[in-house]
């Protein structure tokens, strides 16, 4: 996948909260955006344009996520 410039920020932010709180992740993977965290806000969930499963799929498939749980 290769986004554009302009979403890369926000693409990093939501890859960072995702991997790194289980909250969010399953928030995210729930369908729900968690109205209360403060790392990611709901402005930048919208300038995902299209990314918001994407990350999750990637995670899934690439990331060792219980390495970043210690």
């Amino acid at each position: 996948y290769k986004p554009e410039s302009k979403y890369v920020p926000h693409i990093k932010n939501y890859l960072k909260a995702y991997v790194s709180n289980e909250y969010f992740r399953n928030e995210i993977n729930n369908q729900r955006f968690p109205r209360e965290f403060a790392g990611f806000t709901m402005a930048e969930y919208k300038e995902l344009n299209g990314f918001r499963e994407i990350v999750p799929n990637y995670v899934k498939d690439y990331v060792p996520v219980n390495v970043y749980m210690r």
